[in-house]
């Protein structure tokens, strides 16, 4: 985290010299509805429980080419939000958040086109992804900046809103493109506006200055994570870096992905969309190896545990799937990222364990609260998702869940921790 927020803070040192006043007037005219809207579609993001059910089909049927469609069905009567139930026009639905491309050249500039169609298969236009990243960053810029203020004299009025506003085109400038390579940021002072720029140069060395304050308090942070519990007990709130912030993460989160959004009438009756990827190469591997037996890997582009997921894969004809015994389905293996809870669950507890923690203390004591909360965020992701090889497996697994609420191994787990931050006093 510590290289990833230094990095984020010195990308931004560099773009908001490159902002023009052109970038900076658009921005500004329109920033009030853009931030908006990009609430509204940070909120649906993050809840998610208007989207019912996601069926990814996978097409290996074509010699070199793996093509994809996501059918998504919606029901916006499932938005708790009144605020959203209550609009005059269209609601703007995030359908999918399509992955950044990775490995070890990206293409950062690759346009990525895809195809939405209704349930009664009529073409949908989506929104223009310029226009996704200026409203998502409007919307950061605001809470960004609000954290900004909180050190220091604080700006009021135009300045503050000036600050958001140049905020707001500098992420508009980062959230299309992956992140970029750690570099130092240029010294001297920002001079690419104008003379009639002048709000403009004022925003960019105010600006400047505070990022620069968050910039050596994210790397002070990284030194201190390395110190005892005992010395971190006296580290403030107000001490951590924007950098670290919850904000800040979704926008790295946010870097090179494509949001697909699209258009529903929220009074609307539950229906369905269609998104069409572009075909993805299929490549041999080793190359030049032929085998009459082959093992195939897709990467799946909706990771989600919160709907219901259906994945269908359409083979060839004359192509089988290899069974072991006398099971008739194939072998499949899904691999994804650990969710954030476990790996804040993880975290504390490597902490917990650490030799040379104190055996008691105030602050091993906190540890294990908050180790409880985040098993408990573990253990509510976990009540209704389970896989096992066989299906008398999965009637076995269901009938435990529904009898426990979760696997047993969390609840002997979440008792161990419950009995010793009672202990600790």
């Amino acid at each position: 985290m510590g290289n990833e927020s230094r990095a984020l803070g010195r990308e931004l040192l560099r773009e908001l010299l490159d902002v023009t006043l052109e970038e900076f007037r658009l921005t500004e005219s329109r920033f009030e509805t853009d931030s908006r809207l990009g609430r509204e579609l940070l909120y649906l993001v993050s809840n998610n429980g208007w989207v019912r059910r996601t069926t990814e089909r996978i097409d290996v049927s074509r010699v070199a080419a793996v093509e994809s469609e996501v059918v998504v069905d919606v029901d916006t009567g499932y938005i708790a939000h009144e605020a959203l139930r209550t609009l005059d026009g269209p609601l703007w639905l995030p359908l999918l958040a399509l992955p950044r491309r990775v490995g070890p050249e990206p293409e950062a500039d690759a346009s990525v086109s895809v195809d939405v169609t209704d349930a009664g298969g009529a073409r949908i236009a989506e929104v223009p992804q310029t226009e996704v990243s200026r409203q998502l960053s409007a919307a950061l810029a605001e809470t960004l900046v609000v954290r900004l203020q909180r050190r220091g004299s604080a700006d009021a009025g135009q300045a503050n809103r000036d600050l958001q506003v140049l905020l707001a085109a500098v992420l508009a400038r980062m959230l299309p493109q992956p992140a970029g390579p750690d570099e130092p940021p240029p010294a001297g002072t920002p001079t690419g506006a104008a003379a009639r720029g002048n709000r403009l140069q004022l925003a960019q060395r105010r600006l400047r200055e505070r990022l620069e304050t968050e910039l050596d308090l994210a790397e002070r942070e990284e030194t201190r994570q390395a110190l005892p519990d005992a010395d971190i007990a006296q580290v403030e709130e107000d001490a951590r870096s924007t950098l670290n912030s919850r904000e800040a993460e979704i926008v790295r989160a946010l870097r090179g992905c494509r949001l697909v959004v699209v258009p529903v009438d929220p009074d609307g009756p539950p229906t369905s969309f269609s998104v069409r990827m572009p075909a993805r190469a299929l490549v041999r591997t080793p190359p030049g190896r032929y085998a009459s037996v082959a093992r195939v890997r897709v990467g799946l582009l909706t990771a989600s545990t919160h709907v219901d997921r259906v994945i269908e894969v359409l083979i060839p004809d004359g192509v089988r799937c290899v069974a072991d015994g006398t099971d008739a389905a194939a072998e499949a293996r899904i691999e994804v990222l650990a969710p954030q809870q476990f790996e804040q669950l993880r975290l504390l507890l490597d902490r917990m364990l650490r030799p040379d923690n104190p055996p008691h203390g105030w602050v091993r004591k906190q540890l294990a609260e908050l180790a409880v909360v985040k098993l408990h965020a573990a253990i509510h992701c976990l009540r209704h998702h389970y896989q096992t090889e066989t299906e008398e497996g999965t009637e076995r697994q269901a009938r435990e869940n529904a009898a426990a609420g979760v696997p047993k191994a969390l609840i002997t787990l979440y008792e161990k921790i419950r009995e010793q931050s009672l202990n600790l006093e």
